[in-house]
């Protein structure tokens, strides 16, 4: 008799606690959005988001550029610092998030991530001094494969913005972009430290760029070119040893592993500053609920009802414990 109302007992508790779970939704993902605000190191000019869930239903719109989601990434040709000091990300239409730089702060971080307006040359294509140090860096690297002494010539000519024919060989290497590699980097580092004491600059922005300056004296010791370049035939420095490797080349036969490793350590070292300035800018990364944009077009199609499926379960338990409490009378009846 015990075991036969215990049995019972049992299978009201399990059916109780599955009808339950099947008043609910189940989904397949999270209910959070999120999106990492990330940069293309081919297109220094562009913007790219990664999205997580990467199979949403999703389009997303920055300034006046609208894209949808592809493999988990919303990309844009905008670069978001030419959106004046505010950007804004609007999701499937609806405004999901907003930044504003302080307006001192923000002049300077256009000067590093947008476009440097000060100075003669000016740099070409107009980009920022962060821009312009990668993209000559990344110009630089593609030209190794010409002959050492040439190579040589050029990466001095375009690390000091100058044009000598170093070889003597009648024919001038000119620097990749007559702003000089130098100006870039030091302009760079300059902007940054103005951006982070401005009496309007964020904390958070100022205490990660604090962490930050310090990594430029792996590329140069001096506060100036000026000073740099009295100290740059023995600095120890990652910006020292390109330059003597590339004058050993362009005066002496040589090969050009060396110097080509020393460009790719001082593109790296710039590359992380560079990304993690410009992530403190922006947070990185910001998450929201799918809840807050229209779901019709948010929501990913594996989101589905619990019911058929619990109801499957259910049905041979409903079966089996009729069979038990049936069996329950029964015997019942024989006392």
């Amino acid at each position: 008799m015990k075991v036969i109302d215990n049995r019972n007992a049992f299978f009201i508790v399990i059916m109780l606690f599955i009808l339950l779970l099947s008043s609910m939704k189940v989904s397949s993902q999270s209910n959070t959005i999120t999106i990492t605000i990330t940069f293309d190191q081919d297109n220094i000019n562009s913007t790219k988001f990664l999205v997580s869930p990467a199979d949403l239903n999703l389009t997303a719109s920055i300034g006046s550029e609208t894209t949808k989601l592809v493999n988990g990434k919303l990309e844009f040709s905008e670069n978001v610092f030419n959106l004046d000091q505010t950007m804004q990300v609007e999701i499937n239409g609806k405004n999901i998030k907003t930044w504003t730089i302080p307006s001192e702060e923000y002049i300077h971080i256009r000067h590093v991530f947008s476009r440097w307006t000060g100075g003669q040359p000016a740099p070409i294509n107009n980009v920022g001094l962060g821009q312009g140090a990668l993209l000559t860096f990344e110009k630089l690297m593609k030209f190794s494969s010409i002959n050492s002494s040439d190579f040589g010539e050029l990466v001095v000519n375009t690390l000091v913005g100058s044009s000598t024919d170093l070889n003597a060989d009648g024919a001038i290497e000119t620097p990749l972009d007559p702003f000089g590699l130098l100006n870039f980097i030091f302009g760079m580092r300059d902007h940054l430290k103005f951006a982070s004491t401005t009496t309007d600059a964020d904390s958070d922005f100022s205490q990660a760029v604090n962490e930050i300056l310090p990594n430029f004296s792996l590329l140069m010791e001096k506060d100036t070119v000026a000073d740099f370049l009295t100290v740059i035939n023995q600095s120890g420095t990652f910006l020292g040893k390109i330059y003597q490797t590339a004058f050993s080349l362009a005066t002496s036969e040589q090969t050009s592993e060396n110097l080509t490793q020393h460009l790719d350590n001082s593109f790296l070292q710039i590359f992380e500053i560079f990304n993690s300035a410009r992530n403190a800018t922006f947070g990185g990364f910001f998450s929201f609920s799918k809840e807050d944009i229209p779901s019709s077009s948010s929501q990913s199609e594996t989101e589905t009802s619990a019911l058929p499926i619990f109801m499957f379960v259910v049905t041979p338990i409903l079966v089996r414990g009729k069979k038990s409490l049936n069996k329950f009378q029964v015997n019942s009846t024989k006392y």
